[in-house]
């Protein structure tokens, strides 16, 4: 059997916790469903290989033990650890079971397509790099690929509260340090980041179960193509969560403070973005 295909582990980092839209990942996929969110999410995980380690990285906090009956119910793994300390969640559970690379999934990203995370992990292999980082595809279906030697290395150097959160910061912050590639797995011409495809407002979520209402009767495991057929048949589903501002990990203060300052001009709080400029 290949050595390879018993090494890579697909992660997914989910908690209950969630500051817009608490209990997110438990909520049901369409509204009366049969799943949740983050069933969803494990059993198209389930369905890329039969030999990948599949674990969900959660915390210690009794607000999750509902996540571990979830990973039971599927029988996947669950690895409990800090509540704000991602990055050691994968670096522990990456050590446990002797992984050599990690597909990173997060709970708020519903329609990932098992196709481009398989496409993401080849090219990730062929290349034999630290990190690999799917583009092109809409916000919510890109994937991301780390070896364990980045992945170690990150827990130990990467010090900053976003390094910590988001697991693959050091890396991508430090290029010079690792093997980087950035793969548009479409034709140049195609470029749907502006679509919004990720759970993290009320109106994302109104969004997903239309989305799910009409495509998963046809196919469970419906992905990126069915999708952009129904948006490009209906594009008024795209105005249902375009006003959702995407959070983002700032690398400073000052980054942060001038990102305000232009989401405070294009909303015509001038006098507020001045103020701030001035500070």
């Amino acid at each position: 059997m290949d050595r390879m295909v018993n090494k890579i582990g697909i992660i997914i980092q989910a908690r209950m916790g969630s500051s817009r839209l608490p209990g997110k990942i438990a909520k049901r996929l369409p509204y009366r469903g049969e799943f949740s969110v983050l069933e969803h999410i494990i059993l198209r995980a389930k369905s890329i290989h039969p030999d990948y380690l599949v674990a969900v990285a959660t915390s210690e906090h009794s607000d999750n033990d509902w996540v571990e009956t979830i990973t039971q119910k599927h029988q996947v793994v669950c690895f409990r650890g800090d509540e704000e300390d991602v990055l050691s969640r994968y670096y522990t559970l990456a050590t446990q079971h002797q992984l050599d690379h990690v597909v990173r999934l997060t709970g708020d990203n519903p329609c990932i397509d098992p196709y481009y995370i398989k496409v993401a992990i080849q090219k990730h292999l062929e290349q034999n790099i630290d990190y690999t980082y799917t583009q092109g595809l809409p916000l919510g279906m890109n994937v991301e690929v780390i070896s364990f030697t980045a992945l170690k290395a990150s827990n130990k150097l990467g010090g900053t509260p976003p390094d910590r959160e988001h697991v693959t910061h050091y890396v991508r912050q430090n290029s010079d340090k690792f093997t980087l590639q950035f793969i548009n797995v479409l034709s140049e011409k195609q470029d749907f980041d502006n679509y919004r495809l990720t759970l993290d407002t009320s109106q994302d979520y109104a969004l997903m179960c239309l989305l799910y209402e009409r495509l998963y009767p046809l196919n469970h495991l419906f992905g990126f193509r069915e999708i952009i057929d129904l948006l490009e048949k209906e594009p008024w589903v795209l105005t249902i969560n375009q006003q959702v501002i995407q959070k983002q990990a700032y690398n400073s203060f000052e980054d942060e403070k001038m990102a305000a300052v232009s989401l405070l001009e294009k909303n015509g709080f001038t006098y507020t973005a001045q103020y701030l400029l001035n500070d």
